[in-house]
């Protein structure tokens, strides 16, 4: 696999973790200008649900940006990357290798020691229902 390559969650994950991502995008777009500075309240929810690291950094080394982590499969998750190219799948996995992301340790460590936002909190018990009748 080229280490830029966009890979679809289907083709990566089973089909009820690549539904759970599916639905976790689909939920968030009900937040208003959303995938705009939404960055870190998805990458927060996307670790919720799936146990996934998040990572903050630099996205194209200039745009301030958090993303998840896969650690047992290598990859990376990022569910706002169409804020920043309109073109951009609703859902970006690639390889940790990519050089699209830029990994910064203060900027992760800030955002796995931040206390869940108010956002976060509003978002979850209404995916929770969703996933409920989603994924038996």
């Amino acid at each position: 696999m080229n280490k830029d390559t966009f890979l679809q969650p289907s083709h990566v994950y089973g089909e009820n973790l690549s539904v759970l991502l599916l639905t976790i995008r689909q939920e968030l777009q009900s937040l208003p200008h959303f995938p705009s500075d939404y960055c870190d309240v998805a990458s927060e929810v996307v670790h919720h649900f799936t146990g996934f690291e998040m990572m903050g950094g630099y996205y194209l080394q200039c745009y301030h940006h958090y993303w998840n982590y896969d650690p047992r499969k290598g990859l990376y998750l990022d569910f706002t990357r169409d804020q920043f190219e309109d073109d951009a799948p609703p859902i970006s996995i690639f390889s940790s290798r990519t050089k699209l992301y830029t990994q910064n340790d203060f900027m992760t460590q800030e955002i796995r020691a931040a206390q869940k936002s108010s956002i976060v909190e509003t978002v979850l018990p209404t995916l929770k229902e969703t996933l409920h009748r989603v994924i038996p």
